[in-house]
């Protein structure tokens, strides 16, 4: 098999792999959503809900496009990729701040005292999203899509197990 045919078959099998993968991680989504409205009250996702309101607002400047740019550079990346992370833990650690800032003010606007903490618990995400790994930029780069979906994959399924868990064990919103 010449060198370009192998490209294209390793191209195709990374695809395949991402649909694949893809459908996985959303069957495994829709398990959990089972799971969980069989054992949470619906006032468990409605203080959940109210909190993730306030996220989204806080969530549209997470849009940065720092992968799409560092898919566009040629040569040498790795000034660019610490420069890209720093803008990223940067950003991200400012949005936690904002959310943390918000919280009461959402609070006391939904009239739902619950909501604070949970919104404080959600900042938390934040920091974790600012602190990711951007070379994983590489598997897009080299066509290693599979690589990057699995790594998804098991964060996905830790994840999983871990909210039915708790889920199980404490009966409450705690578990979202």
């Amino acid at each position: 098999m010449s060198g370009a045919a192998q490209g294209r078959t390793s191209i195709y099998r990374g695809a395949a792999m991402a649909v694949l993968l893809t459908w996985a991680l959303r069957a495994i989504g829709l398990v959990s959503v089972f799971i969980l409205a069989r054992v949470l009250q619906p006032d468990d996702f409605g203080v959940v809900g109210l909190a993730m309101t306030a996220v989204a607002m806080v969530e549209i400047f997470s849009f940065l496009g720092l992968r799409q740019a560092l898919l566009l550079l040629t040569g040498e990346q790795r000034d660019y990729y610490d420069t890209a992370f720093t803008i990223q833990l940067t950003v991200f650690g400012a949005l936690a701040l904002a959310l943390v800032a918000l919280a009461d003010p959402v609070a006391r606007f939904f009239a739902e005292p619950r909501v604070e903490p949970v919104i404080f618990a959600l900042a938390f995400r934040f920091i974790l999203l600012g602190v990711t790994n951007i070379g994983i930029v590489e598997f897009d780069r080299n066509r290693d899509f599979g690589r990057d979906l699995k790594m998804r994959a098991g964060a996905r399924i830790v994840s999983f197990f871990v909210t039915v868990a708790l889920a199980l064990t404490l009966r409450n919103y705690w578990a979202l």
